[in-house]
C-alpha cells in the first residue's frame, strides 16, 4: 500500500531526525561545559557513526567551534542511515573525572549525567 509506505518513510525520516538533533544537543552541552585550559578537553569531544572511535585530538579548540562543526558534519552525514547509531565521546583519561566528580571547578559535578538525562527527557 502506497499510503503506508509513505507513513513509515515519513516515521523513519522523523525517528532519525530525532536521534541527529539528540546527538548534537549532546555534543553541544558537553563541549560548552567543558573545562577550559587549553582547549583539549573541548576539542576531544568527538562524534562517529555507526562505531565508536579510539582517537584523541591534539590541536586544542578552547572556543569550542570547530569541534562543534566538524562533529555537526559528522552526524549531519548520518541523515541517509536508517536508525544511525552516533557515539559522542571523549577518549581523554581525565575526560570523565572532569565532566563528571567536578574535578575542575569550571565544569560543575555530575555534568556528563545530567546532560544525558536532559537529552533523554527531550
Amino acid at each position: 500500500n502506497t499510503r503506508e509506505a509513505d507513513v513509515t518513510d515519513f516515521l523513519d525520516g522523523e525517528v532519525n531526525k530525532a536521534i541527529r538533533e539528540t546527538a548534537i544537543y549532546v555534543e553541544n552541552e558537553l563541549v560548552r561545559q567543558a573545562a577550559v585550559d587549553k582547549g583539549i578537553l573541548r576539542a576531544n569531544f568527538v562524534a562517529s557513526v555507526g562505531s565508536p572511535t579510539s582517537s584523541t585530538i591534539e590541536s586544542p579548540d578552547k572556543s569550542g567551534s570547530s569541534t562543534l562543526n566538524t562533529a555537526i558534519s559528522v552526524i549531519g552525514a548520518s541523515k541517509s542511515v536508517k536508525y544511525p547509531t552516533i557515539y559522542v565521546q571523549n577518549n581523554l583519561p581525565y575526560a570523565y573525572r572532569i565532566m563528571e566528580t567536578g574535578y575542575s571547578g569550571q565544569t560543575p559535578p555530575k555534568t556528563l549525567s545530567l546532560t544525558i538525562q536532559a537529552a533523554v527527557n527531550i
